[in-house]
C-alpha cells in the first residue's frame, strides 16, 4: 500500500510540473549591445544530471554539490533566409542571463530547462528518485530534453529581440500590385493601396503616416506602435489608415501621397528618426495612367503649367511617328486626342484646370504626366 502511494505521489508530481512547464514562456529583453533573460519557465530545484552508483530504479549517491539550472544559448535572425542560426555554446544560469557585446540584430534566445528523467524498466516508468547514502530522497534525476511540443516541453524559444540602434538600411517598403518603375508609382481613383513591408528588419516600434500633396493637404498617422507593422510584418493598407477616423475620406484624383514609415529600437533610441519616404500618384477615374511607367522617360512636357500650348521636349518625332496624344480632365473625359506631327500641343481650347497627359504610341502608352492649364 505505501509503495502504491509512493507511485501515486510521483505522477501527480509529475503531471504538475509538466502543467507548469506547459503554461509558460521565457522572456527576453534588448539592449544596444546585450541581450537579458528576464524570466524563464519554472522547473523543479532538486534535479540532478549524474550517473551515480545505483541499483536497477533507485540511485543512491552522496548529496550533490548543487542541483540543475536552465541553460540558454543565443540565436540571431538571418535575414536573408529568414531562418535563426545558433551562436555560441550553452550558458549556465549560474553565470548570469546576460549576453554581452553583441553587434546589430534581431536574435532570440533558445532555453532549456531540466526535466525529471523517467526510467522505462521500473515500475510504472516514474521518476528516478535519488537517495543518498543514508537512504533519505533528496532529489530526482534530470536531463535536458529538445522536445518542444506536448505536456512537458524542455525546449523553449523567447520572444524576438532588437540589439543596436535602427539606420535607414533596415527600412524598406513597396507599394503593392505596381510596378517598381522609379520613384513615384500611381493607382486609379478607388483603387486600394497597400505597402510591403516584408523587407523591414531589426525594429520593435513602428510609425506610418501619409502626407497629401496639394488639395487640403490633409494628413494621417498611426502614432507610435509596438511591434511588427501591421502585426506580422508583411503588408500594410494606407487606405484602411487614411479612413480610420474619418470614413469619408478618398485619396484624390491628380494627387500625390507621400508616405513615411520611421522604424525604433524601443531598448536603443537612435537620437534622431530614420525614415524612409515614398510618394504614390492617384489617376482620374478610367484613365488608366501610370507615372513612372514610360518606355522613354527622358520625355518631359513644359512649361508647367501651360497657358495657349506646351512642348514635349526629347521627344523624338520620327521615331513616334503616328502616336496619339491624349488628354483627359479628373474625370477621365477625354477632352482632346489628336495625332502628334511635333512637339507643340496646343490647349488654348481647354479651359483652366488640371488634366492627365497620355502619349500612346502603337496601342502601347509611352509617355503619362499631370498638366496644369492657367489662364
Amino acid at each position: 500500500m505505501k509503495k502504491l502511494n509512493y507511485i501515486l505521489w510521483i505522477f501527480v508530481f509529475s503531471l504538475s510540473m509538466q502543467a507548469i512547464w506547459a503554461q509558460e514562456e521565457p522572456v527576453a529583453q534588448g539592449g544596444c549591445n546585450s541581450v537579458t533573460v528576464v524570466s524563464v519557465p519554472t522547473y523543479a530545484t532538486n534535479l540532478y544530471e549524474f550517473v551515480p552508483t545505483m541499483n536497477q530504479c533507485t540511485f543512491y549517491t552522496a548529496v550533490p554539490s548543487g542541483t540543475m539550472v536552465h541553460r540558454m544559448r543565443l540565436e540571431r535572425l538571418n535575414h536573408t533566409t529568414q531562418m535563426f542560426e545558433t551562436i555560441g555554446t550553452y550558458k549556465y544560469a549560474n553565470t548570469g542571463n546576460t549576453f554581452n557585446n553583441l553587434t546589430k540584430g534581431t536574435y532570440r534566445v533558445k532555453v532549456q530547462v531540466p526535466r525529471i528523467r523517467f526510467q522505462s524498466n521500473c515500475e510504472g516508468g516514474y521518476a528516478i528518485v535519488l537517495n543518498n547514502a543514508n537512504g533519505q530522497t533528496i532529489g530526482y534525476r534530470g536531463h535536458y530534453s529538445e522536445v518542444t511540443t506536448g505536456d512537458s516541453p524542455g525546449t523553449f524559444f523567447s520572444n524576438e529581440v532588437v540589439v543596436g540602434m535602427t539606420t535607414p538600411a533596415d527600412i524598406a517598403f513597396t507599394f503593392i500590385d505596381e510596378p517598381e518603375t522609379g520613384p513615384e508609382t500611381a493607382y486609379d481613383y478607388g483603387e486600394p493601396v497597400k505597402i510591403n513591408t516584408s523587407q523591414c528588419k531589426n525594429y520593435n516600434r513602428w510609425m506610418i503616416a501619409i502626407i497629401e500633396d496639394g488639395g487640403q493637404n490633409r494628413y494621417m498617422s498611426t502614432g507610435w506602435m509596438s511591434g511588427k507593422i501591421g502585426g506580422n510584418g508583411q503588408s500594410f493598407s494606407l487606405t484602411e489608415l487614411w479612413q480610420e477616423w474619418i470614413t469619408w475620406w478618398q485619396f484624390e484624383p491628380l494627387h500625390s501621397y507621400h508616405v513615411q514609415v520611421v522604424l525604433e529600437n524601443n531598448e536603443c533610441p537612435n537620437p534622431s528618426w530614420n525614415q524612409l519616404i515614398r510618394t504614390f500618384f492617384v489617376c482620374p477615374t478610367g484613365s488608366g495612367c501610370r507615372l513612372g511607367e514610360p518606355e522613354e522617360p527622358q520625355i518631359r512636357l513644359g512649361p508647367n503649367p501651360a497657358h495657349s500650348s506646351f512642348f514635349l521636349y526629347n521627344y523624338d518625332a520620327g521615331f513616334y511617328s503616328g502616336s496619339l496624344m491624349i488628354i483627359s480632365d479628373m474625370a477621365g473625359q477625354t477632352k482632346k486626342a489628336i495625332p502628334l506631327t511635333g512637339n507643340e500641343i496646343d490647349v488654348s481650347a481647354l479651359p483652366a484646370g488640371v488634366y492627365a497627359v497620355q502619349l500612346v504610341h502603337e496601342g502601347k502608352r509611352v509617355f503619362s504626366s499631370k498638366l496644369v492649364v492657367s489662364r
